[in-house]
């Protein structure tokens, strides 16, 4: 038998890869290793951090966090946002990760999502998709 892979290993370890259009594309600096996954600041004011949560409810999990003007930083799922702009359901976004396979899958998903999701996030109406996240005040 192998030996089993951490899942916060894969996220490290793949997820370099997958999230290297933040630094391409979106102008972040990074990754940042983490003890549970990765991080990526923006000069703006963002940080996107991609976790690895588990053992008992185990899963794959971006979010975005936004600190401006010395205000109080706020932050919200990448499945949350996802909705907030409409671009699909929270399920689109799965972070559901019960083994490496699924880890695996779970970070391609999310970086996709966050691929699309990324020139709305360089916009002001970032703001108040994070407030409407903390609230739950979400298009159904």
């Amino acid at each position: 038998m192998g030996r089993r892979v951490d899942p916060r290993e894969i996220v490290r370890r793949e997820g370099g890869d997958l999230f290297a259009f933040l630094i391409s594309d979106g102008g972040f600096v990074g990754p940042e290793v983490l003890e549970s996954g990765l991080a990526y600041r923006h000069r703006s004011g963002l940080q996107i951090t991609i976790s690895y949560l588990g053992p008992r409810e185990p899963e794959v999990t971006t979010r975005i966090r936004v600190s401006r003007d010395g205000g109080a930083p706020r932050s919200a799922s990448l499945d949350c946002l996802w909705v907030a702009f409409e671009y699909g359901t929270l399920q689109d976004v799965p972070t559901s990760a019960v083994n490496a396979r699924t880890t695996s899958k779970r970070l391609r998903q999310q970086a996709e999502a966050l691929r699309r999701l990324l020139p709305t996030l360089l916009t002001s109406e970032l703001d108040d998709a994070v407030r409407r996240c903390q609230g739950r005040l979400l298009p159904e």
